[in-house]
């Protein structure tokens, strides 16, 4: 590419595809040798399409750089941090919110539990289920947090001790979990 000429503009929902695709090959260049290669190999251009594609319609800005003889080849992601979940996801908050220790927890915070679900809503990106991931938790219900993780690159916030048991494994696979809240707290 001699004589690069860039411009720098808002990413376009027709975009995704060649950001999914810049977006895997930086991955595969830049993890290769660090991060096992069936990992590197199986990160999914239909995948990280809808994750492009779910991320400009999210808080924040895609942008492209773009040149005009080579189109597309370099990208940046910048704005709020949001929660990745599934419609599922949020029905399983939904059961889990009307336990009595989470009621007592509620209450001692001053919170209900429509609060809890109307935060959820305003910061969570409803994302299609993703794969199962190759590294397996021991509460066969926290699996879906983990395989989302997996599945879209995402850091992991949990006090669950089965899925803080899996950092290790995790962290080759490109995961990172947190224990703990997520540092966005829904407290205003």
């Amino acid at each position: 590419m001699d004589d690069l000429a860039l411009s720098v503009r808002l990413a376009r929902p027709s975009d995704a595809a060649d950001l999914a695709r810049i977006y895997i090959e930086s991955w595969q260049d830049t993890y290769a040798g660090l991060i096992p290669h069936n990992l590197l190999g199986s990160m999914s251009l239909k995948n990280h399409t809808a994750r492009w594609q779910t991320a400009m319609r999210g808080p924040g800005a895609v942008l492209v750089a773009e040149d005009p003889h080579h189109g597309a080849v370099g990208l940046a992601s910048l704005g709020a941090a949001r929660w990745l979940a599934t419609a599922a996801m949020r029905e399983e908050l939904a059961r889990v919110l009307g336990y009595p220790l989470v009621i007592k927890q509620l209450l001692r915070r001053q919170r209900a539990a429509a609060q809890v679900l109307a935060a959820f809503d305003t910061w969570t990106v409803l994302v299609p289920a993703a794969p199962p991931c190759p590294v397996r938790c021991g509460d066969a219900d926290d699996q879906v947090f983990v395989d989302l993780a997996h599945g879209w690159r995402a850091a992991l916030f949990s006090k669950d001790r089965e899925v803080l048991a899996l950092t290790r494994r995790l962290a080759p696979a490109g995961v990172t979990v947190h224990a703990g809240d997520w540092i966005g707290s829904y407290q205003k």
